[in-house]
């Protein structure tokens, strides 16, 4: 099955466009909300009301009726200004002075740029929101499969007797570079991002080998971008921005319980280019879309989207994307991005990556040691994995028929990822999982509760041996000099 492309069309070669990258208008992001500098006094009304009723929808919840409630009382106390200001006046304040919600999100252009798709209910295949789309899922699970045809949209009587038809279930993609032209416009950002492109000029001319940062990484430092320089070496007016992808089920009705009965998916990035403690604030972060439960996409069902965002950063990548305006640079800036590295659980790292799961032939995402020889602890006899054999195989897996596909996945542990149209995505280099998966909610939790047994409803003790099992015994003075040379 061949991924379509839904997203900015790449420009085919040889023409003379080629080269030019696309352009976003971005200064709508800095005009603030018209409302007309010639009345200081009364202007000041509106706009706080305004604020106020964005506040109270945005930051605390409260519903829209309620906001369209305070935007109604906000006309009364204009009303009550006729016998201050002339009618001409009063008609001009009104019209500023929204009366629902969606008025008051349009004056401050808040909503993001997004496009909409049908999602099938059964292999989660997606279909844009536009035009005539089709009823039933037209996808392919592979080359000689028949479509799907799953419904996709269900029939709702309306009371004007007319049967109208809804989807089932809609995913929302962000564009990324309407996002990005957003994000660099805040004056935050771009100080904090030309702070760091300073520092690791700086740091390019001594020659430390200490790592404190993902950007001092060998992979990072060695990355070739189109013109074959550094991510820091770049003009005042362009930007270098490195993206890490990220991905994880949650339980939408916000239950803590460990087993979720529902689950949606979140697909998110954050810029790497920006000093550790503002990466992962939230609004910092891009979130490219959910996709809705009860269930979570298996294996090749996620490349859906996966390809969404991969049609996003194409052309970030080859031309870079020109914004007319930043909040420093009133002539614009040149943007280019990379997706790099992934980070997530073990399971969603493989799942993103076009990997097979944790007990499969091939279990590791760094080199090629067999499950049945899980126990050698020799690196140096672990053949190591390389992106042209990991693009040979997905590419083989891709192009397979539905028999051939099992076999290859089984035999290979590896199944196609869009994330290979990026030309310089690597996936056995740029997996990596996370540290809250892999020690905080991993090794140290499992130490904690199921080996030490520490829990609130165990009653403490010594700590000589965990609750409800037997004292054990001291191991072979053999066996710990075994297990120390293991070690």
């Amino acid at each position: 099955m061949e991924w379509p492309n839904h997203g900015l069309a790449p420009t085919p070669q040889g023409t003379e466009a080629v080269n030019t990258p696309p352009v976003i208008e971005s200064t709508r992001y800095l005009q603030i909300y018209d409302c007309g500098a010639n009345d200081p006094l009364y202007l000041k009304f509106v706009l706080g009301a305004v604020i106020l009723v964005l506040i109270l929808n945005i930051v605390f919840n409260v519903p829209q009726s309620v906001c369209e409630v305070v935007l109604a009382l906000g006309h009364d106390q204009l009303d009550g200004l006729g016998g201050l200001i002339n009618k001409e006046h009063l008609q001009y304040l009104s019209k500023l002075l929204p009366k629902t919600v969606k008025g008051a999100l349009a004056a401050f252009d808040l909503d993001p740029t997004v496009r909409r798709y049908l999602v099938c209910p059964q292999c989660y295949g997606i279909v844009p929101k536009e035009g005539n789309y089709p009823k039933s899922c037209p996808h392919r699970e592979a080359p000689d499969s028949p479509p799907c045809n799953e419904k996709l949209v269900r029939t709702d009587f309306q009371e004007t007797g007319r049967d109208t038809d809804r989807p089932i279930k809609e995913y929302i993609h962000q564009s990324f570079p309407e996002w990005l032209g957003r994000f660099l416009c805040r004056p935050d950002v771009e100080a904090n991002l030309d702070r760091r492109k300073a520092e690791f000029k700086e740091k390019a001319q001594g020659h430390s080998t200490l790592v404190y940062d993902i950007l001092e990484s060998k992979a990072i430092q060695e990355f070739a971008w189109p013109d074959g320089k550094a991510f820091f070496d770049c003009p005042d007016d362009e930007f270098k921005l490195f993206f890490a992808l990220s991905g994880d089920g949650f339980n939408p009705f916000s239950n803590k319980e460990a087993k979720q009965t529902v689950t949606s998916t979140g697909l998110y990035l954050f810029c790497l280019n920006l000093p550790l403690e503002e990466r992962q604030k939230p609004e910092n972060v891009y979130l490219a879309g959910v996709i809705l439960g009860p269930d979570k996409p298996s294996t090749s069902q996620i490349n859906h989207y996966i390809s969404l965002i991969v049609d996003d950063f194409l052309p970030c990548w080859k031309t870079g994307v020109r914004y007319t305006r930043t909040w420093k640079r009133p002539a614009g800036a040149l943007a280019r991005t990379a997706l790099m590295p992934v980070l997530a659980d073990a399971l969603g790292i493989r799942q993103l990556c076009g990997y097979g799961a944790v007990t499969s032939q091939f279990f590791c995402t760094f080199c090629w040691l067999p499950i049945s020889d899980l126990e050698n602890f020799d690196k140096t006899s672990w053949p190591s994995r390389n992106l042209d054999s990991h693009r040979y195989w997905a590419e083989q897996w891709k192009d397979a028929d539905s028999s051939s596909r099992t076999k290859l996945f089984r035999e290979h542990g590896l199944h196609y990822t869009p994330l290979l149209q990026l030309p310089y995505f690597n996936p056995p280099l740029f997996s990596i999982v996370d540290t809250m998966h892999n020690l905080l909610t991993g090794l140290l939790m499992r130490h904690c509760r199921n080996i030490w047994g520490m829990d609130l409803e165990i009653e403490a003790g010594e700590g000589e041996f965990a609750p409800g099992r037997a004292i054990l015994s001291q191991p072979s003075s053999e066996a710990m000099r075994k297990a120390r040379r293991l070690v």
